[in-house]
């Protein structure tokens, strides 16, 4: 489901997963990119994101080699 398009009444969504320590920045963040139309996740941390984004890796979804990246970083 992460940055995963789906068409919905003939529009296209996104879904973001946004990982930003700054409650303010973050909070901003979610709002101004919710406006333009994205579905927006928000995390504290990157850690978190990086969990959420293993706990829903799926072999079909084009982002998991991007998490495989972080993964072996970390």
């Amino acid at each position: 489901m992460w940055a995963q398009g789906c068409v919905a009444n003939m529009a296209v969504l996104m879904r973001l997963l946004l990982a930003e320590d700054d409650l303010g920045l973050r909070g901003v963040l979610q709002r101004g990119l919710s406006e333009e139309g994205y579905v927006v996740d928000a995390v504290p941390t990157g850690n978190e994101a990086l969990e959420i984004c293993v706990l829903t890796s799926s072999p079909s979804a084009s982002w998991t080699g991007g998490c495989r990246v972080l993964r072996a970083s970390t």
